[in-house]
Parts: structure tokens; C-alpha cells; sequence
């Protein structure tokens, strides 16, 4: 029932989205922007509160929020659960003032722009304030999603430097974890979205490579929540340590950066977005989506945002 609901949410989501708001660049419709003046631009609200915006799509925006610091803009978030602003603290060092990190202590009245993922559209009323909604599905830009929602904010914002050359990560190791002798790869067969493109023959997959991996002597480590643990009744012989439910977002950020941890097999989702951000190996078994356009943007757009022409996934 939940899946129905986050489905039907997304679709009306889509469907309202053409009809209330303009098309305006590639990844970014608008609405209430007859009057919005770019260059008189301080502060701007971003809206992660909806549930249909997971961790993966944070990541997107963390480049975005971090360019627009740079040019001394406000930014404000609003994410009851503090993952923004953890993520944008822990991966880029950027660090937001106190009064910026909560819902209740942000006013909404002083922004002059709100911008919003498109499946949160209809969740969300601002009335006459300029709203910037990003759809990631959008199928028109041939770059990688990070890369173009930076060009294009750049672009309306009339703001002048080389967008798509703006990298904020740090990607700092930290020491080993577990044995320092042993190589690790971390283990992720759950997904927080499109839970009804998951078939057997996917998990599978994931589970073979995991095996081939340990047979040429890496260990395994089983990441997830706590949740995905007490739902699972899976014996899995070859997982040589148990981190579902023990590792928070920080401490799997941790884990991705030892030194001692080779990378990540896993379905198309948050671990494999920053395994890209640290330059490691990633084997992933994609789930696909309903077209063949979709697939493709993907493919080209999505996954690959956080991965260099060095270090391709390897797509099981």
C-alpha cells in the first residue's frame, strides 16, 4: 500500500507539474516568476521535507547549495531530519548557520526564490513566491544531473563562472576499519524507492557477485537500517560482517572512506552516489525504469553524476 501511494503521489506530482508551472531549462520548471528578479537575489530556500525526497537526491543538490555560498547567497534548508545538512557538512565542510537547520526556525516570508523537487510539488504552498522545481527525470540534458542543475542556475541566476567545473567534495580516507589487513566491500541489496522494480533475478545478482568477491578475499560487509534488518529473513553464508541497523549516514560515510575498503556492490541508490564521490569501485545491478528514454538518462545522467571516466561502474 505504501508503494501504491508514493507512486500515485509522484505521478500527480508530474501531472500537476505541467499544468501549474512553466517550462524553463533543462531540470528546472517554474512558477510565480513574472516579478522575480535574478540580481537582487539573497536568500533562497531549499525544501527537502517531502518523503519523496531521499538521500540520493541530497546529494544532487550539494554542489548547487555549495556554489551558491560561494556567492554569498543565503541558503536555508528546510529537513526536519537534518540530513542535508549533515551530508552537506561531512562531505563538502561546509557548514550552515545553527538558525538554518530547522523547519521551525526558518521563515518563509524573506525568500526570494524556493526551490523544490518535483515530486513534493503539490505537498508544498508558497503562494506568490517564486518556486524553482527541479525534475531530475528530465530527459533533455545529455550531462550528468549535478553538472547540469549547476549550469542551469548559473544561467538564470545570471551568475558568470564555469559551473560544471565546480567540484565541493572531499573525499579525505580514513583509517582502516575492522582488520587493517583485510579488503572489504560493503554490501547493500535495499533500495528506499522503486522497491517494485526488485526481483529475485536482481537480488541474485547481487548476491553471486558478493560471493565472487569473497572467493578472491574480500570480506563483506552488510550495510542497511535497522528496518531492512528486521524485515530481511535472508541467511546470507557469505556476509562476513552484520552493520545493518549498527551504521548511521556519518558512519557509512566513514566506512566508504576507509582506507581499507575497496567499494560497493548494490542496486542503483545512495551507496553507490558516494562510492562515485570517493573514487571507488562500484558494482551495480540497475533497476531499471519503464522506457527505454528513462533507462538512458540514467545511464548517461543520473548514476554516473559522482563517477569520473576513470573510475566507470560496472553494471551487473
Amino acid at each position: 500500500m505504501k508503494g501504491i501511494k508514493y507512486i500515485a503521489q509522484k505521478l500527480t506530482s508530474k501531472a500537476l507539474l505541467r499544468l501549474r508551472s512553466k517550462d524553463f531549462c533543462p531540470l528546472i520548471r517554474t512558477v510565480n516568476f513574472s516579478d522575480f528578479k535574478p540580481t537582487e537575489l539573497k536568500n533562497v530556500t531549499f525544501d527537502f521535507r517531502h518523503n519523496t525526497t531521499h538521500l540520493g537526491d541530497r546529494l544532487f543538490f550539494l554542489p548547487l547549495l555549495c556554489f551558491l555560498e560561494s556567492k554569498s547567497i543565503n541558503i536555508r534548508i528546510l529537513d526536519e531530519s537534518r540530513s542535508a545538512q549533515l551530508l552537506l557538512s561531512k562531505l563538502t565542510g561546509s557548514q550552515l548557520p545553527q538558525a538554518h537547520a530547522s523547519a521551525e526556525l526558518i521563515s518563509e516570508d524573506d525568500s526570494d526564490l524556493v526551490v523544490l523537487p518535483a515530486p513534493s510539488f503539490t505537498t508544498k504552498l508558497y503562494l506568490d513566491k517564486p518556486i524553482a522545481i527541479v525534475d531530475l527525470t528530465d530527459h533533455r540534458t545529455t550531462l550528468r544531473v549535478s553538472d547540469q542543475l549547476l549550469e542551469s542556475f548559473g544561467n538564470f541566476l545570471s551568475l558568470e563562472s564555469k559551473t560544471v567545473d565546480f567540484q565541493p567534495f572531499i573525499s579525505n580516507q580514513t583509517a582502516a576499519v575492522y582488520d587493517e589487513k583485510g579488503k572489504y566491500f560493503l554490501f547493500s541489496n535495499y533500495v528506499d524507492s522503486g522497491r517494485f522494480r526488485v526481483t529475485q533475478w536482481s537480488l541474485d545478482a547481487l548476491a553471486q557477485h558478493a560471493k565472487k568477491l569473497k572467493e578472491s578475499g574480500f570480506k563483506i560487509v552488510h550495510v542497511g537500517t535497522q528496518e531492512n534488518a528486521l524485515e530481511d529473513n535472508t541467511k546470507y553464508d557469505f556476509i562476513d560482517i552484520d552493520e545493518r541497523g549498527k551504521t548511521d549516514i556519518s558512519g557509512l560515510i566513514d566506512l566508504v572512506r576507509a582506507t581499507n575498503v575497496e567499494g560497493c556492490v548494490s542496486f542503483d541508490n545512495f551507496l553507490m552516489h558516494l562510492t562515485g564521490i570517493h573514487n571507488k569501485r562500484a558494482f551495480i545491478r540497475f533497476r531499471g525504469r519503464f522506457t527505454q528514454k528513462a533507462r538512458q538518462h540514467h545511464f548517461q545522467c543520473v548514476n554516473t553524476s559522482f563517477f569520473s571516466d576513470s573510475n566507470p561502474i560496472t553494471y551487473l
